[in-house]
């Protein structure tokens, strides 16, 4: 059941002055916000305090703002650059291995969540890839594993993980929607790590 709240942003408004509030993306009351300044603010809803980051590069724009639901922020610029800002941490870093991967959909793994490490996350882009990744508090370099790659899929628009029934802890599935031009949804099946793809 979802119920529809209003949330009041004047705290937020008024930290930027006339600049426009372009993108607003939320998880279990983390609030990841880009204001036209190329300021990303994460807040906590009913807090009065709130951090902010200012985009290094003028040219820089945001592609798409993530927030998985333990407050963990992913930024995808459209220059190819991918920022991480952990929930414990005051300010975002650059991942490097993610460079030039321009995101258009993630889903992150909830099912095997340990602290200061997202465990698995799938990334979707706009070229129709999917890889598998975590990210890590302590800045160290994740690795990156290409799961799909296909001529007929131009961008993938959604992804969720969850689990199968009456099957071991470590199998998963894996829904994805795409354009292809038309919008189709596939399923990956297998253990820990996604196996074969096949057409619902």
């Amino acid at each position: 059941m979802f119920t529809l709240s209003q949330v009041d942003l004047s705290l937020i408004q008024a930290s930027i002055g006339s600049e426009k509030i372009i993108k607003v993306v939320t998880a279990n009351g983390t609030f990841a916000i880009l204001a036209s300044i190329r300021r990303i603010i994460r807040w906590q809803k009913n807090n009065r305090n709130f951090q902010y980051f200012d985009l290094p590069h003028a040219s820089a724009k945001v592609l798409q703002l993530y927030v998985d639901p333990y407050g963990d922020i992913i930024i995808s610029l459209i220059n190819g650059e991918n920022w991480y800002w952990q929930s414990k941490s005051l300010k975002p870093f650059i991942i490097t291995r993610w460079r030039g991967i321009a995101m258009s959909a993630i889903s992150f793994d909830m099912y095997h969540r340990v602290e200061n490490l997202t465990d698995r996350i799938l990334i979707g882009t706009v070229c129709g890839c999917v890889y598998e990744t975590e990210l890590d508090a302590k800045r160290k370099e994740p690795f990156l594993k290409l799961l799909l790659k296909s001529e007929w899929i131009s961008m993938i628009s959604g992804l969720h993980i969850m689990k199968t029934r009456n099957v071991a802890e470590s199998q998963i599935c894996v829904l994805i929607a795409a354009e292809a031009p038309n919008i189709s949804i596939h399923k990956f099946s297998g253990g820990t790590t996604c196996v074969y793809l096949s057409c619902l």
